[in-house]
Parts: C-alpha cells; structure tokens; sequence
C-alpha cells in the first residue's frame, strides 16, 4: 500500500494529461484494493495454534447441506469460539467461514441439520490445505477464493447443540425446502440432480458419472446457473410487459414498455440470482447482466462497450479476486464475444447461430487448456443443440413449476418431470458423444506464455473478415500442438514423489520409459488419488503409455489408485507382491516383483531388492516391494512401507544399499528406518510421502532426529508437495531437487520448507 501512494506521489509530479493520470490513480487505488482483500482473508485464517485441537464454537449454517453417505459436508459460519480443548476461550479470537464434515457414527444418528440454522459444535480444524501437483486440482485456491478459512469435522465425541432454527423467510431455507420439495416429486431419478442445480444451485445430486459425461462433451457450464440462465430469465420479465401494453395501449403514454419489462426483468433476474444462493459467481453473473440492461435501457447514452466496462468494474469491486475464477472469463470474454461477432456481415438465422457457437467454442480453448488441461472434441456439436435445449425448453419448464409450487402441487410436478424427460432426452445424445473415439483430448501443462499465445491466436482468427493478418492467428495457435514437456536425457532418470496426502506414489522417468510406483489411496466413498493426482499428473507431462505400473503392496493407500490408472492408461506391465490384489480380467501383464529382478532403461538400471520369495513374512508391510534406481553417478532408494525386520534382511543380503536419494520407509514411522539401515544407505536427502497433520504423526520426531544426526536433508510432500529430483549421469553435475509449491505456489498456498537450496555434495 505505502508502495503504491508512493508512485502516485512520484506521478503527480510527471508532466502526464490529467486523464491518464486519473487512470493511473485507478489502476494502483485498484491493485492496493485487491492486495488488501487477499491479505484480510489469509490473516484471517485459522491460526496456527489452534490446528487441530477440540474448538467449541457457535456459528450458523451457511448455504445448502450436502447430503452424503458418510453424513454432511457443510459451511459453517463461526462466530465464537467459546473453549479450546474443553478450557474457557478468553484470548483467541477467529470468525469466518469454515467447510466441515459430520461424519456418521454407527452407535449415535446424526441430527437433522438444516441451512440458516444456529449451532455449538465442538469441530478439529485446520487452516486450508490442499494436495500440490502439477496438474491437479488447486483446492487451496477455490477455498481462498470462496473466503473459507479452515477445513475440518464435527468431533462426535462432543455435544452438538441446536440453539436456534433458520428464519423461515431466509434465502438458503427457501432453496432447502424448493430443493426438498423437487426430490419428494421426481424421487431418485437421473435428472433429479441436475433439476436441483438448475433450480437452486445445489449440485450434490448431480452423479459422477454425470459430471464426467459433462465434461467430456465440454457441456459442464450449463448445469451452473451462469449469466446466460440469468439474462433469459431477465428477458422473460419482458414478455408480460409487451402482452399488458398490447391489451392497454394507453399504459405508452406513461411508461415506455422497453422500460417497464426492463425493470420487470431485473426483478426476476434478482430473484433467480437469490434462488441460486447469491453467491459471489452468481452476483458477478447478475451485476453483468443488470448492467448491460441498463445499457440497453439507456441505448441513445450508453454504449454496449462502455455498459459491459462499467460491469466489468462493479464485479471486480465486488470481487477483486473474481479473475482466478474460470467462470469470471467464461462471462465476460463471451459477452464481449458475441459483440464482435455481431458486427460481422448480416446471414440468415441459422448460419449465424452456427456461427456463434463454431466462434464461441473457438473460444474457449486456451481457457479449458489453461484451467483443465483438456479438450472435448465434439464440443461444438454438443453446445449447439444442448445450449438452446437447456436454455429455451429445460430452464423454463423448472422455473414455471417454482412459481406454480404455491398454487398447485400437481401442475409443478409435471413441469419438473418435462423438464427430467428432456434432460434425459439430452443426456442420451451426450452419452453418445461422449463414448466416441478420442471425445475428451488431454494437453500438457503449458507455460502461461503459450496459453497467452493461444488466447491472441483466437482473437485474431475470429476477427471480422477482411482485417489483414487473421492468419496470424494459425501460428500463435502452434504452440497448443508442438510445446512438450521437459524430458530426462539418454542416462539420466527423474524421481517425482506425488502429493497423495498419507500415503504413496511415485512416478521415475528415463529417457524414453515411464515406471509408476505405487499409485495412492482409493476412499471407500469416491476419492481416488489415482483419478484426482496421478492421472492429471502423468497427462500434463503428455504421458499416456506407463511402461511398468509396480505396486509394492496391497495396502490401500498404496494401491488404491491403481484401477483408474489401468483402465485409462496404455499399461505395458503390472509388477506387485502379491498377483492376487488383481483380477486376471485386467488388460495388462501381471508379474509378480522379487528380489533379484533386474532391467536397464536408457542407461538406467532398476533392480529389486526385496521381497525374498523362500522368506515368509509376518507382516503385509514387510512384504512390500523395494526397488533400487541408479546410473552412472547416483542412486535412488524405494523402499515402500517395510519395517525394521525386512531392513535386517536387506542388511544381510549383502546388497549394495548405498543410495544418494532415499524414500523413508513406510512415510517416516518409528518401526523403520533403523540406525544400522540409515548407515547402510547413507542418503544426502530423504523424502516423506505423508498427509498435513496426519493422526499417525509421520514422520516421528525420533526418525527425524535420526536422519538429521546423519546430515540427511529431509523434504516431506505434506510440507512442499509434490517433489521432484533430476538426477544426471556424471558425478560431476549435481542432482536438481524442487517442489511444487517452490516452483508453482501462489500467495493463497501455506508458506513451507523450500527445496532451492539443496545440494547432494558429497
């Protein structure tokens, strides 16, 4: 701030025009009111001290609770905190927005929990935290984004009290009871869902398979109720305005109609917006659509260009940080899209629909590249039938049947069930798109100087015809199609230890070859590492094919992500210790790993060392397979989940432990990494596969102190996330070791150990 009132004083001394000038003082009066915003809401955050700890808090229920098979997950609006692990809270003081978890509990039903209501909970929470890949979801951004403050769950333990019901007249009860309402007429249908997030923006019902069927006909924005919903609903406020003044002319001679059915207009979109929970996307949705209204009432005044600024500026002072939201460029480039296409020559109805739609998807491809790192295909093809559909017969059919709800049951009911026919009508020529050959096309992760190359090759190519150098566009768009990733050189290997939470998986990369160890955790309830990490992962380095997928052991956190990546990868081979884990149905050779296995990648050697198959082992940890990765010049140990039984083995095999690079053994626990074992190795650096604040503790204090007495240098994924260490083929070059959040963290993410320093000097 006191940087910026510094230019601004240096400014006014330029000979600048008073104009620019006054554009000057916006820009950086804007920029310090941003930077403001970001810093309130990461000073905010759930300190530090209270991580983990019993809170026993009074708040309010925000929004509408999602109804899951393990029980709610919801945000809650802390307004006190009353105790700290069952001690009288006199100094700490923190309120805001906290997404929680209230898991069910065999022995205690959980109460019925209803939005707008009050409540003492005693909750565990930690400040937001999200798994760092490249490639994956940035979770800590969306919870910065939507001003959440910490994570975390009901302590069941504790007592929940009610203190006080929602307000009957309340916007998030209403949408509750609308939703409600809509379940109790279409039951579980398919569509059911789907009609819930058109009607009031709750989309826990919407399946997976739904999502996934959405995204890969680039059909996703229709089920959130964006600018388009909202500008249609606006314009049916004009319809009974042009019917009344058709039956009395007279009402021209005091109001213009334009004006009554714009005013008209802006209340139903109002109401909409209020419907879909107002939050910060639909309140950006509806100021752009309120102003452009504004412009259209004030025509003769306004220009189009200078109403879509003037929502522009409004959205951004209500939401300064509304450009890191993909919705924020979908909104406006789409508006000011359809403007440019509007001045192009006049064509028949049905070509310019075409065309707008063929520009439009144009469009929107360096944006799904640079927020999804994917392209659907037959997009094009599918918006062109499905916008019109939802937007023309689907929406309305649900918003007839709201306002028929508080006169006839019966009459919203078979509006919501036309609605569901034709949203299954729709969803069945999706699912054909979507089970064509190569639908949706994954791209690399491409610098942000690509994609900004890519986002100018498109606005050139659809500039109005006859403009010299639109055929510049072709060659800006290149990049999209040539760019790949940095890979390891003949004799040289890579290690990426992936940030899977409390658990593993680690991808090595020769020149030419991919191996896959282990492959993270599956939830019993539909999160699964290898879907979620993994796979985006391995697809922003422009890997399809893995040549061995090995998975040291059954252990879920090991292997549980394994089954998304044998059924959406090309894999060559599946190595494990036990072939049992696997059904013999799977595409890929199975194979179990033992010691003694060896192959040569590139120059790169791999060798098992461990499990022994005359040996029998106790434990499924000491079972687990160990490999050992090495060149000319260094070594990589991968010693997975084994304890200090099979450490003692490996010790008396009389192998050659020695390794530059070492995994901790089973995530840094105190029943591994024996003193004798450490010796043995003798690592520069250790790394900890674990989840923030995990309840084991790993890694244990005493394991640390152990590597440290050694010189060891420790990285742990829970700290730094995702880890990658390049490892060269002569001696004399010195591995390069980084971190995701070193190299990609943004302000939003926690502030952790970094990796620049670090040197394997022997």
């Amino acid at each position: 701030m006191s940087l910026s009132i510094l230019t601004l004083g240096l400014l006014g001394l330029l000979p600048l025009g008073r104009k620019y000038l006054v554009y000057i003082i916006c820009f950086f009066l804007s920029f310090s009111y941003a930077c403001w915003t970001a810093s309130s809401i990461l000073h905010g955050q759930l300190p530090q001290v209270l991580e983990g700890k019993d809170l026993q808090v009074i708040g309010s229920v925000q929004d509408l609770p999602e109804h899951l098979t393990t029980g709610y997950s919801f945000f809650f609006r802390v307004d006190q905190i009353l105790a700290v692990n069952g001690q009288a809270n006199l100094d700490t003081k923190f309120t805001g927005l906290v997404r929680l978890n209230w898991y069910a509990q065999k022995e205690v039903a959980l109460p019925e929990l209803k939005a707008g209501e009050s409540w003492q909970l005693l909750i565990r929470a930690k400040r937001p935290n999200g798994l760092s890949n490249l490639g994956g979801f940035d979770y800590e951004r969306w919870l910065f984004a939507e001003r959440v403050l910490a994570t975390g769950y009901v302590n069941g333990k504790g007592e929940s009290l009610r203190l006080a019901k929602a307000q009957a007249l309340a916007i998030d009860p209403i949408r509750e009871r609308m939703s409600e309402a809509i379940h109790a007429v279409l039951g579980d249908q398919a569509s059911t869902g789907l009609i819930q997030g058109l009607a009031v923006s709750a989309t826990a019902g919407i399946s997976k398979q739904q999502w996934k069927l959405l995204q890969a006909t680039g059909t996703a924005h229709l089920l959130s109720i964006s600018g388009l919903h909202i500008a249609m609903v606006a314009g049916f406020g004009l319809l009974p305005m042009l019917l009344l003044w058709r039956v009395y002319p007279q009402l021209y001679l005091y109001l213009p109609v334009r004006l009554a059915g714009g005013v008209v207009g802006a209340g139903f979109a109002t109401g909409y917006a209020l419907l879909a929970g107002f939050n910060i996307p639909t309140q950006r949705s509806l100021l752009m659509v309120l102003m452009l209204m504004l412009g259209l009432l004030l025509r003769q005044r306004l220009a189009f260009s200078r109403s879509l600024a003037f929502a522009l500026g409004l959205v951004l002072l209500l939401d300064p940080l509304a450009p890191w939201s993909i919705g924020f460029w979908l909104s406006f480039g789409s508006v000011a899209l359809l403007a440019l296409l509007s001045q192009h020559q006049p064509k028949p109805w049905w070509a310019k629909l075409v065309g707008v739609q063929l520009s439009l998807s144009v469009f929107l491809i360096p944006l799904n590249l640079g927020f999804f790192s994917s392209l659907s295909v037959y997009s094009p093809l599918a918006n062109l039938v499905a916008i019109p559909w939802v937007t023309l017969v689907v929406v309305p059919l649900i918003l007839l049947g709201i306002l028929c709800l508080p006169l006839s049951l019966d009459l919203a009911s078979q509006l919501w069930q036309l609605a569901a026919d034709a949203l299954d009508i729709l969803f069945a020529g999706l699912g054909y798109l979507a089970q064509l050959p190569n639908a949706l096309i994954y791209f690399p992760a491409l610098p942000w100087y690509g994609l900004a190359l890519a986002l100018l090759g498109v606005l050139l190519m659809l500039l109005p015809r006859g403009l010299p150098s639109r055929w510049l566009g072709l060659i800006c768009l290149l990049p999209l199609v040539i760019w790949e990733p940095n890979k390891p050189q003949l004799g040289e290997f890579r290690l990426s230890v992936l940030d899977v939470g409390q658990g593993l998986s680690t991808v090595v990369q020769t020149a030419k070859h991919v191996l896959v160890f282990d492959a993270g955790a599956k939830s019993p309830y539909g999160f699964d590492m290898g879907e979620v990490v993994v796979a985006p992962w391995l697809r922003s380095q422009h890997i399809s094919q893995i040549d061995q997928l090995l998975i040291s052991h059954g252990d879920n956190d090991h292997r549980g992500g394994a089954d998304y990546l044998l059924a959406n990868f090309q894999v060559k081979e599946l190595s494990t210790n036990q072939l049992e884990n696997f059904p013999r149905s799977i595409a890929a050779p199975l194979t179990r790993c033992e010691a003694g296995q060896t192959w040569l990648w590139d120059e790169v050697r791999f060798e098992v060392l461990s499990p022994h198959p005359e040996l029998a082992y106790t434990k499924k940890n000491n079972q687990a397979c160990v490999l050992k990765v090495s060149n000319a010049a260094y070594a990589l140990l991968l010693p997975s989940d084994i304890e200090k039984s099979t450490e003692q083995v490996l010790l008396s095999s009389g192998k050659d432990l020695r390794a530059d690079v070492v995994l901790m053994p089973h995530h840094g626990s105190k029943t591994s990494s024996s003193a004798a074992f450490l010796q043995a190795v003798t690592p520069q650096v250790a790394l900890a596969s674990t989840g923030y604040l995990n309840r084991f503790h790993h890694p244990h204090p005493t394991i640390l102190a152990r590597y440290q007495a050694l010189g060891t240098k420790v990285f742990n994924t829970a700290e730094a996330g995702a880890i990658t260490v390049e490892f060269p083929k002569q001696r004399s070059a010195k591995p390069i070791i980084f971190s995701y959040r070193d190299q990609y963290g943004k302000f939003w993410n926690r502030v952790q150990v970094s990796t620049k320093e670090t040197s394997l000097d022997k």
